[in-house]
């Protein structure tokens, strides 16, 4: 693994994308530079709370409800399974914790929707803190990192015993 500033990782799966926007949108949170989002600079979240601010009151919820979108005209835009605003959710919350750990409870709402990706809602914060040091190459369930590790013809990738603590195991 590349111990530089930067790395890259593949995103095997939509959880894996969240988690990893997540940890990109909270990086001033983690580093002490700021504890709200909307004083972040340079975010996608903080670029999605001033789109909401600045379109009409009545669109609002409209646009909260929606499932997210690309923030970027030049990619492929490709919506995501959650909405914005139980994505914004997630990430004040996660926020909030990281700022002052054990203070609220994941909201019902939130938990659904990461069980919707497979995630495990438990292990939630622990992911999004120590993202970038639990994964090398790969992101995902462990049957995806495994399935990656013989495309690549390894017989192991990093990220496994994290994927089992992440990830809801199929019964």
């Amino acid at each position: 693994m590349n111990k530089g500033r930067y790395s890259s990782q593949v995103l095997l799966d939509e959880a894996a994308v969240f988690s990893c926007m997540a940890y990109v949108d909270l990086n001033p949170v983690r580093a002490g530079i700021v504890e709200k989002l909307e004083d972040a600079k340079n975010t996608s979240v903080k670029k999605r709370l001033a789109k909401i601010k600045a379109i009409e009151p009545i669109e609002v919820q409209s646009v909260l409800d929606s499932n997210i979108t690309s923030l970027s005209k030049t990619i492929h835009s490709k919506t995501l399974s959650m909405s914005l605003r139980n994505y914004i959710e997630l990430v004040e919350w996660t926020g909030r914790n990281i700022v002052h750990p054990n203070k609220a409870k994941l909201p019902t709402h939130i938990i659904s929707s990461l069980k919707s990706l497979n995630l495990q809602p438990t292990h939630w914060l622990k992911q999004i803190e120590h993202f970038n040091q639990h994964y090398c190459h790969v992101v995902g369930p462990v049957a995806l990192i495994r399935e990656r590790a013989k495309q690549l013809k390894k017989c192991y990738l990093k990220g496994i015993s994290a994927a089992k603590l992440h990830y809801l195991q199929p019964s």
